[in-house]
C-alpha cells in the first residue's frame, strides 16, 4: 500500500505526467494543410498550440492542478477538468495564460526579425502562427479560452442575484449561446468571401470545432496535484518549518512548497497559541479532499 501511495504521489507532482491524444479534426487540418501546400505552417501552429497548454499547465500547477492530458487541436488545445472549486478569478489567469504566451512568442519572433532581417522568412510564418494563435482563443466563445472567460464574468455578473446554482446554469447557457453566434458570425464571413481569392476554408472546420466544443462534455485534462513525498525520505530531504495562522488557506499554504524540500507546517491561532503541525503529506491528503480555498483551522 505504501508503494503505491509514493507512485501516485510522483505522478501527480510533475507538471505533465499523462497522454498526448490527437482530435479527429486535427488529422483533417492536417491533410488539409498538405494539399494546399502549407504543411509547415501547421507544423508551427502545433507548437504554437503545444506552448500554449504547457502555459496553462505551468499556470494551473501554481494553483495545485496538474496536466493530465494534452489534446492537439486544430485551433489549440482543450483546457478542462476539475476547475469547478476554482474561483472566477484564478481561473482568468489560468485561461489567459495560453494566448499570453503566444503573444509573448510572437513579440520575440518579431525582435528577432528587427535584429535579424535575414531571418525573415522564417520568423514571419512564426509570427503569424503565435499572433494568430491567441487571438483565435480569445473569441468569446466556449470551449476557447475566451469563452472560459466570458463564461466566469457572466456567472460573477449573475452570482449577485441570483442562487449560485442558477447563476452557474445561467452562465452556461450564456456561454454556449456566446459560442453559435461566434459561430454563426464566422460562417457568414466564409460565405461572403467563398467566390474570392480571400476565402479561408479553414473557418468551416473551426465553426465545427466550436459547436462540438461546446456542447459535448469533454473528458478532463487537468486534475487536482498530490504533493507526497513518501519517496524522498529515502534519499532524505531537507525539512522546512513555516509558522502560519489557522486562518491560512490551502492555496497559500501551497505556496510555501519547494522542490527538494518537506513542508511542515505549525499552525497557530488569532492569539498565537499553537494549534498543531502539518505535513506536506498531510497537506496534499487536506487538499484533495476539501479544495483550494479551504482554511487549515478545518483540519484539526
Amino acid at each position: 500500500m505504501k508503494n503505491n501511495t509514493a507512485k501516485s504521489g510522483k505522478r501527480r507532482f510533475s507538471l505533465f505526467g499523462g497522454k498526448v491524444s490527437i482530435h479527429p479534426l486535427f488529422l483533417l487540418v492536417g491533410a488539409a494543410q498538405c494539399f494546399l501546400g502549407t504543411l509547415p505552417s501547421f507544423l508551427l501552429a502545433v507548437v504554437s498550440a503545444l506552448l500554449h497548454e504547457l502555459a496553462h499547465a505551468y499556470a494551473a500547477a501554481s494553483y495545485g492542478y496538474r496536466l493530465n492530458k494534452i489534446v492537439l487541436m486544430p485551433f489549440g488545445a482543450m483546457l478542462d477538468g476539475e476547475f469547478s472549486d476554482l474561483s472566477a478569478k484564478d481561473e482568468i489567469i489560468i485561461a489567459l495564460a495560453g494566448p499570453l504566451c503566444n503573444f509573448a512568442c510572437a513579440a520575440l519572433f518579431l525582435a528577432l526579425w528587427w535584429c535579424f532581417p535575414s531571418a525573415y522568412p522564417y520568423t514571419e510564418s512564426a509570427f503569424y502562427a503565435s499572433l494568430s494563435l491567441g487571438l483565435c482563443n480569445l473569441l468569446p466563445a466556449y470551449p476557447l479560452d475566451g469563452g472560459r472567460i466570458a463564461k466566469q464574468l457572466l456567472n460573477f455578473l449573475f452570482n449577485k442575484y441570483l442562487p449560485p446554482r442558477k447563476a452557474e446554469k445561467r452562465a452556461k447557457f450564456f456561454a454556449a449561446l456566446l459560442s453559435v453566434l461566434t459561430a454563426l458570425a464566422l460562417i457568414a464571413v466564409f460565405l461572403f468571401t467563398a467566390n474570392s481569392s480571400e476565402a479561408n476554408w479553414t473557418i468551416p472546420v473551426f465553426c465545427v470545432f466550436l459547436l462540438t466544443g461546446t456542447f459535448q462534455k469533454n473528458d478532463g485534462a487537468y486534475e487536482r496535484m498530490g504533493f507526497s513525498s513518501y519517496e524522498a525520505f529515502s534519499r532524505g530531504v531537507n525539512v522546512r518549518h513555516i509558522a502560519v495562522l489557522e486562518s491560512c488557506t490551502v492555496k497559500r499554504a501551497l505556496a510555501f512548497l519547494r522542490q527538494g524540500e518537506y513542508l511542515v507546517l505549525e499552525v497557530y491561532d488569532e492569539n498565537e497559541r499553537f494549534v498543531g503541525t502539518i505535513t506536506q503529506n498531510e497537506l496534499s491528503d487536506f487538499f484533495l479532499k476539501t479544495g483550494l480555498y479551504a482554511h487549515l483551522s478545518a483540519y484539526f
